[in-house]
């Protein structure tokens, strides 16, 4: 299993489905993943993470959160200073091509979409986790 992860690494899963979180944590116990997983319900809640210090060894955000679109909230964490070199990843169920460039040229690093088997869910979760925390993180 993937126990490679770099100490003190922090995952800021900005999430707001309570079962895809579920899914998440399971799948980074599962496979053995040392990062400490800090979830944000919704765009303010990382924001208020963010503000309170904590510095990201990399973001995975859902790109269908309430009250902000995919392309905005990217954009919103890219810009901010401390997380201009911090990989952006989005993991969504988002399927449209044009979307996904959006998502893109907003600044993310990586568009992942959402399997929907735990197993195969299991396996994207470990992917990027260990591509971008672990590994050398280029796409």
């Amino acid at each position: 299993m993937a126990t490679g992860t770099k100490p003190g690494a922090h995952v800021l899963l900005v999430e707001d489905s309570p079962d895809d979180v579920a899914l998440f944590r399971r799948a980074v116990k599962k496979a053995g993943l040392q990062a400490e997983l800090v979830v944000a319900g919704n765009f303010q809640e990382a924001l208020s993470q963010l503000d309170s210090g904590m510095l990201p060894t990399l973001v995975i955000t859902d790109s269908r959160m309430e009250g902000i679109n995919g392309a905005e909230m990217v954009q919103a964490l890219r810009a901010r200073k401390e997380l201009t070199s911090v990989p952006l990843v989005v993991f969504s169920g988002v399927s449209y091509e044009a979307d996904i460039q959006g998502l893109y040229d907003a600044g993310a690093n990586s568009v992942v979409l959402k399997p929907v088997e735990f197993e195969e869910h299991q396996q994207a979760v470990v992917a990027l986790v260990q591509k971008w925390v672990v590994g050398s993180g280029s796409e």
